[in-house]
């Protein structure tokens, strides 16, 4: 259901021509950021993160960036503010 969400506002906002690094930046603005925290007893499991998610379904849309330049573009200040 996560991904669902994630990946409908990222299919809705895509515009031809346009970079991973734009899209992410629409979803780091407008998109919802579903998420799933699981517990085991005191420990906690990796659960999901819908940046995360959106992040690497980007690339794939826009088949022109790579994972390494989407994180390169955050680091550099382009971040989700």
């Amino acid at each position: 259901m996560c991904e669902a969400i994630v990946n409908d506002f990222l299919t809705r906002n895509l515009r031809l021509g346009e970079t991973a690094g734009e899209l992410i930046k629409q979803y780091y603005t407008y998109g919802e950021d579903p998420y799933i925290v699981g517990t085991e007893g005191d420990k906690v499991k990796e659960g999901f993160s819908g940046w995360g998610f959106a992040e690497e379904r980007s690339v794939i849309l826009c088949e022109k960036d790579d994972p390494v330049n989407i994180k390169d573009w955050v680091n550099n200040g382009n971040d989700r503010n």
